[in-house]
């Protein structure tokens, strides 16, 4: 939404200077003159909607994570949801997170509640936040959601920016791999091949393979160019928005080689968090189950939660479902959420649940990382040694024919 800097007298008669966030230059002069104020001029904030829009003044992941946890601890200090939202937007020095909680108040201020106003910016807000934050309004714990989502969030940010950190080699290897392969079939091969003027026919068959590969990489170049990026979109289409293609990807997820195990851990830790943030709050159970359901992106484990929740709703329990999927439920956990409903501890135990699968999605993460750097060392050596060989092999050739 726009930002209009417009100029007015105070009380005084002295002239001023300040800036009025709105939809339109009519909007912006009305939202003035119900707050009393006569502007003289009134335009477009033309620096703020350049660097709104420019990567320099992009929301940071980090500014958010601030942004969960300040609004949780003025709210918990006794400041009102509309108070605290426009203290933090006069503090911040990013003009799009500025212009984006100066939204949100005046959503508030129009009569909608906080989940609603957020929902006008799901670019900037998730799905799991907008859910769990409408859970927290009818439960009365807002602030309490607020604090449990900024842990889990920070939490999940260092998880990746370890797993970032530790992908930069391998993905440098993978790089420096693919332009010496590249230099080698189109460059070097070719040429060294030529050089010795003998028949394709005669040449031995790892030659003629490595030869086909290097001519269809020289003679086909630009398909290969464009038809790759194409096959990823289309691939990446077929899987966003076909049923058929997502439910496959979500299948895929829990059944990869290497990657399925993390991608189960990281589900349970996630259920666990949001379960178990909500229980603490004050939420009841099904309410609960139904915010975790509708933030859960993964088919398979939708039908877990469907489980669990036709269990509660019949009288039953959490565990009981849960021991029916160990292929993705481990039976550790089931045993855990029985011990929790035993106890009436669950939210503590579903938190205990939680912090042990962070643990786990951090360790896995660093060991698959880990993995990746002699297997990218590997696959290298293991191409450049078959092209290396298939150049020397005519010249072994040669020299057995000359013995």
């Amino acid at each position: 939404m726009p930002t209009f800097k417009f100029t007015a007298q105070d009380s005084q008669g002295k002239m001023y200077t300040d800036t009025v966030y709105a939809d339109s230059l009519v909007a912006a002069r009305q939202k003035l003159l119900k707050m009393n104020v006569n502007p003289q001029t009134i335009a477009l904030d033309e620096g703020v909607a350049k660097a709104s829009g420019g990567w320099l003044t992009r929301i940071s992941h980090h500014e958010m994570l601030t942004f969960y946890s300040s609004i949780s601890i003025a709210i918990n200090a006794g400041g009102s949801l509309r108070e605290s939202l426009q203290a933090f937007a006069d503090q911040t020095t990013n003009a799009k997170l500025r212009m984006l909680l100066e939204d949100l108040v005046r959503l508030i201020e129009s009569g909608k509640s906080f989940s609603d106003a957020l929902r006008q910016h799901t670019q900037y807000f998730s799905n799991d936040f907008i859910s769990l934050m409408a859970a927290g309004e009818k439960a009365g714990t807002l602030a309490e959601m607020l604090n449990s989502y900024a842990h889990y969030s920070e939490k999940q940010a260092k998880i990746r920016a370890k797993a970032r950190g530790a992908a930069i080699y391998p993905l440098v290897m993978l790089t420096i791999a693919a332009v010496v392969v590249i230099i080698l079939t189109t460059v070097i091969f070719p040429k060294f091949i030529s050089s010795f003027n003998i028949p394709f026919d005669q040449l031995p068959p790892l030659t003629q393979y490595v030869s086909i590969v290097s001519q269809a990489f020289i003679g086909h170049w630009l398909e290969l160019l464009l038809g790759v990026p194409i096959l990823f979109f289309a691939a990446g289409w077929w899987v966003n928005k076909t049923p058929q293609g997502t439910k496959f990807m979500h299948w895929f997820q829990f059944n990869a080689p290497l990657f399925g195990g993390l991608m189960k851990k990281f589900y349970v830790s996630r259920f666990a968090h949001v379960l178990g943030g909500q229980l603490k709050g004050g939420v009841p159970g099904l309410s609960a189950l139904k915010v975790v359901r509708d933030v859960t992106d993964n088919v398979y484990f939708q039908k877990i939660i469907d489980d669990v929740i036709d269990s509660i709703r019949s009288g039953g329990t959490y565990a009981a479902p849960l021991r029916k999927h160990p292929d993705v439920i481990p039976p550790v956990v089931a045993l855990m959420f029985s011990i929790g409903e035993k106890t009436g501890s669950i939210a503590e135990v579903l938190e205990k649940i939680g912090n042990y699968y962070d643990d786990q999605v951090s360790a896995t993460t660093e060991v698959l990382v880990s993995l990746m750097e002699p297997l990218m060392i590997v696959v290298m050596g293991v191409t450049v040694t078959i092209i290396a060989v298939s150049m020397f092999l005519p010249i072994f050739n040669m020299t057995k024919m000359i013995k």
